[in-house]
């Protein structure tokens, strides 16, 4: 792994605080849309105000996601890990392919740092739960609905 924890999470914690200030910027203009859009009775077609409530509503899904994220980031102390854990930055290899994930409650996302995607993981999820305790060098198989999953963990930090 090339890129070290405290300089990645640094990255993510910028990127987390752009995503969730488009997130808010984005809820402020659809609310703005919904509240100038014709009601029912103005129009008898027209829907927008209902349609810009459940776009606002999952915006807001979204941003409290994001916004979970990042207050666990950012009360994360960077200390060197040797098993997974909540917290542990993770590179993996499944199928001869190498994945960057950080372990993180709440959201699953990705996010694009120092071209590299670096995936959030609950430690609540099936594969979360099978690697937490884990160390570097050990592989385990998971039971996914996608089917097995066999991960062998190259490094932790």
């Amino acid at each position: 792994m090339t890129l070290k924890k405290k300089h990645l999470l640094d990255l993510v914690l910028e990127e987390l605080g752009k995503r969730v200030n488009s997130f808010q910027r984005e809820i402020e203009e659809e609310r703005r849309i919904a509240r100038d859009a014709p009601s029912s009775r103005e129009s008898w077609s027209d829907t927008t105000k209902s349609q810009k409530g459940h776009l606002v509503d999952g915006l807001q899904q979204q941003l409290m996601q994001a916004n979970q994220v990042f207050i666990f980031l950012r009360g994360l102390k960077v200390e060197e890990k040797e098993k997974a854990e909540a917290g542990a930055l993770i590179e993996v290899e499944e199928g001869g392919k190498r994945y960057l994930w950080l372990l993180v409650p709440g959201a699953i996302m990705a996010l694009e740092v120092d071209g590299k995607t670096i995936e959030t993981v609950s430690p609540g999820s099936a594969v979360g739960r099978s690697i937490i305790g884990c160390g570097e060098g050990e592989t385990v198989e998971v039971k996914t609905p996608g089917g097995i999953r066999t991960l062998k963990l190259i490094q932790v930090q």
